[in-house]
């Protein structure tokens, strides 16, 4: 699909339009537009169409399925989660997890044997879902026989059962209730757990394959930051201007 919206951007434009049965579909590319669609106008264009297998259950769960005045007061509540703050305040177990990847690496590394690093990944990044969205050690990447990893590879989709008044009372305008919190629990867990995973297993592979790339990368890295006296990885991997070009398309794909 995408090799054919590539297509007819370059026949029709960057904004053109088609229809998916009776329903048109309207394609926008120019980043004027999409600026103040995603920014400037965003209160307007927070909704997305209903897709085939939502769950009519679930509509009023989560961010990703709410809609309107919902979707509004739900992010309210969310977004200070992901303010510069917090996330800074998240690095130590975020390092953390980093630690424990590390040693797991080099252990496999010393036995001289190939090995499958996608699954170390996935380990690594359920940990470090537990330990920055809900404050638990898990341990999963010295425990891969967890429950919950394991149920989350067997079926990552199963639905919570979530049922929600659909009329938003005044008194909820800045409040989530919880069966909301559920939903976006689920949502965190669906949303991050094999996108990050799967993204990190492409970076690794590219790096793999590319190795004066990932020569430069890991110079321009340590230009950056010094182990040693820089604890938070995170603030200083923020100023690396090459690893953000590096690494952006691996999360966009």
């Amino acid at each position: 699909m995408s090799l054919c919206m590539k297509e007819w951007t370059k026949k029709y434009g960057r904004i053109f339009g088609y229809f998916e049965g009776h329903t048109p579909i309207l394609v926008v590319s120019d980043p004027n537009i999409l600026q103040d669609m995603f920014i400037t106008s965003f209160s307007n264009f927070n909704s997305h169409r209903e897709y085939v297998f939502d769950n009519p259950h679930e509509k009023e769960g989560h961010l990703f399925t709410a809609q309107g005045l919902r979707w509004k007061r739900q992010r309210f509540v969310i977004n200070p989660t992901f303010s510069s703050a917090k996330l800074k305040q998240m690095s130590p177990l975020i390092n953390h997890s980093i630690d424990a990847l590390m040693k797991k690496l080099t252990e496999q590394y010393q036995l001289g044997e190939p090995f499958d690093i996608y699954a170390f990944l996935k380990r690594f990044t359920m940990d470090t879902i537990w330990s920055c969205a809900f404050g638990l050690d898990t341990d999963m990447q010295n425990n891969p026989n967890d429950p919950y990893l394991i149920q989350s590879q067997r079926d990552r989709s199963a639905p919570i059962d979530v049922t929600t008044d659909t009329e938003i009372e005044a008194s909820l305008v800045r409040k989530i209730t919880k069966h909301e919190i559920a939903g976006n629990i689920y949502l965190f867990m669906i949303a991050g757990y094999e996108t990050t995973s799967t993204a990190l297993a492409y970076a690794t592979y590219v790096l793999a394959t590319n190795p004066n790339e990932q020569l430069k990368l890991q110079e321009h890295i340590d230009s950056h930051f010094n182990p040693d006296t820089d604890k938070n990885r995170c603030m200083s991997f923020k100023i690396a201007k090459y690893s953000t070009i590096l690494f952006r398309p691996f999360f966009h794909t």
